[in-house]
């Protein structure tokens, strides 16, 4: 209604005000992965870096066990890493394909196509996770030293 001329012939706008007792919390829409596949998580490019940070925090502190953790930091690390092949010697590679299909339902790591003598394809970090993640494990890390 703002920056409507008022009708000529109305001197007076008959406009009902309607007054929110709390501020509105817009709910980022999901959007499809490079599968075409969408997660109740998956967040909207129009998302807030909070609404980020809160996701991966929830995942990472309250989901993810502290190998999970260890994972993400290495993934984060190095950017990529093979699912058939264990990524770090202490962490069995049954935990870490767990802890990486977490990370991956909750849209935070995505799991690429494989050449065809990789079965299983590699694990790489959701760019739009990227900093809040980043921000997040390395907290939940240092509680543990």
């Amino acid at each position: 209604m703002l920056g409507r001329v008022k009708s000529p012939d109305c001197d007076v706008a008959n406009v009902n005000v309607a007054v929110a007792t709390e501020p509105t919390r817009l709910e980022p829409k999901a959007v499809p992965d490079a599968h075409g596949a969408t997660g109740e998580n998956a967040l909207g490019a129009d998302a807030f870096s909070e609404d980020l940070e809160q996701q991966a925090r929830q995942v990472v502190r309250y989901v993810m066990t502290l190998n999970g953790q260890q994972l993400l930091r290495q993934l984060l690390i190095h950017g990529t890493f093979r699912s058939d092949r264990p990524f770090m010697p202490e962490i069995p590679i049954a935990t870490q394909n767990e802890q990486m299909r977490i990370a991956k339902e909750a849209g935070m790591v995505k799991q690429e196509p494989g050449i065809p003598a990789v079965a299983g394809g590699y694990y790489t970090i959701n760019p739009r996770f990227l900093g809040a993640l980043k921000k997040v494990v390395y907290e939940e890390l240092a509680k543990h030293r």
